[in-house]
């Protein structure tokens, strides 16, 4: 049950979303819809895809969201996939969509860029974390070290997240350290790093950052080869300077898998936060009956 359970997640994340940009065609009016993402398997390729754009702007001192940006995984803490500010990406203009540029990469990509801040942001398996403009150039690139428990090692298979700290532009992603990273969004330093999430026992980030009301949620999980299968964990932390505030461990003391492997969904009306876990290495305890307090304990929200 874990080799089928990540056999089912990493299979997943061998896709690649492709970015689309789209000039509304003459005599199509503008409807509010849902900004399509198509995957593609792909190694060592990013590509945009758009129709055309007016102009190119400079990155911005600070960043505020709106409307065609993607700044996360499937676009916010909800994770719909859906972007109301999304007018000119149609069920009538989708079909007109061509290859506007594409760049390689000499590493596997199994991440979903970002969009926002006139950029797009992406990262690889060689550790390196990038910001590529509109026309497909290269902004910056930070190295975030790889993973060498499996092979091939694996650096960054955390998409990233674009947000705002104060007034600056900030990016959030995991590093192949198991650490969170804050980066700037517009240079591409490091603003903060946490300490490593798995303690020591050689997890990884998967987990794409969520960011909501001033913190910021990730999981851990094992490597993709699962050695060393490692205690599956969910962080929350403070925005401004990474400090864990509150984690919850999804197998009890003793045991390990139940990694996290995907970006924890929140319900912005609710408060309460969803995730998924693995499997479990003990079969009285697992992810499926086990909360905070011990097995079938109170819930946690």
């Amino acid at each position: 049950m874990i080799i089928s359970s990540y056999l089912m997640i990493v299979c997943g994340r061998l896709l690649l979303h492709y970015i689309h940009q789209v000039k509304k065609p003459k005599g199509v009016g503008v409807n509010k819809h849902t900004r399509q993402a198509f995957l593609a398997i792909l190694l060592g390729v990013i590509s945009s895809i758009a129709l055309s754009l007016v102009g190119l702007a400079q990155p911005h001192s600070a960043y505020a969201a709106g409307g065609a940006d993607w700044t996360s995984y499937l676009n916010g803490p909800a994770h719909t996939g859906y972007n109301a500010g999304e007018t000119t990406l149609t069920a009538t203009t989708v079909s007109r969509l061509s290859v506007s540029w594409q760049l390689h990469s000499s590493s596997t990509i199994t991440v979903q860029p970002i969009v926002g801040n006139n950029l797009v942001y992406w990262g690889g398996w060689d550790g390196a974390m990038h910001a590529t403009n509109l026309s497909g150039s290269t902004v910056w690139t930070t190295q975030l070290g790889s993973n060498s428990h499996c092979a091939p090692a694996a650096g960054i298979g955390s998409s990233a997240a674009l947000t705002t700290i104060g007034s600056r532009a900030v990016v959030l992603v995991g590093g192949a350290d198991t650490r969170l990273y804050a980066l700037d969004a517009n240079t591409g330093a490091v603003i903060w790093a946490t300490g490593d999430l798995s303690n020591g026992q050689g997890g990884y980030i998967f987990s794409a950052p969520t960011v909501y009301n001033g913190s910021v949620y990730v999981g851990v999980s094992s490597p993709w080869c699962d050695s060393p299968l490692v205690q599956g964990k969910l962080y929350k932390m403070n925005l401004a300077n990474g400090a864990v505030q509150a984690s919850f461990t999804a197998v009890p003391s003793g045991c390990s898998g139940g990694g996290i492997w995907g970006s924890p969904t929140i319900d912005t009306s609710t408060g309460i936060l969803y995730t998924t876990t693995g499997n479990g290495t003990c079969s009285a305890s697992t992810p499926g009956n086990y909360h905070a307090g011990g097995p079938r304990g109170p819930k946690t929200e």
